[in-house]
């Protein structure tokens, strides 16, 4: 997770949300219900920066609350990240894969450490911090901790 302000036109946290997950999607569907279910009470808002999607990726995060943008594939993730990170609202961002999913940290554990930094900000630095994921192959969806 980061503070990061790149690609977000330095704009305020918008009142309320606090974390944002983030994610770059092309032909998701098999994995939105499952990212949902894993995201749910953990995140404020989840942005998913759709690349060009044939299947229903679009229509089933919609169906589970995510805010939907549309970017051609420019053939760099680095593009891509950024104009998803561009429509977050929160103070902090998640990104995340359609196909991970939170390791160990549930709701109480992400929100704690938010705070925990919040508390810290103003005497010392925290521009992010790493929590686990499982990230799972499309082939034969075997967890593999990341």
């Amino acid at each position: 997770m980061s503070r990061s302000t790149r690609g977000r036109r330095n704009r305020p946290a918008a009142p309320g949300i606090e974390l944002s997950a983030v994610l770059i999607a092309k032909d998701e569907a098999a994995h939105i219900a499952d990212l949902a279910a894993t995201l749910d009470g953990v995140v404020d808002e989840v942005v998913l920066l759709d690349t060009g999607s044939a299947d229903a990726t679009v229509e089933l995060a919609r169906a589970a609350g995510f805010w939907v943008f549309h970017r051609p594939w420019a053939d760099s993730f680095a593009d891509a990240r950024n104009a998803a990170l561009s429509h977050a609202r929160g103070r902090w961002v998640l990104s995340i894969d359609a196909d991970e999913r939170l390791a160990t940290a549930g709701p109480d554990d992400v929100r704690e450490l938010i705070g925990a930094l919040s508390r810290i900000e103003d005497g010392e630095k925290a521009d992010g911090f790493w929590v686990g994921v499982d990230c799972f192959n499309s082939d034969d969806l075997d967890p593999r901790s990341v």
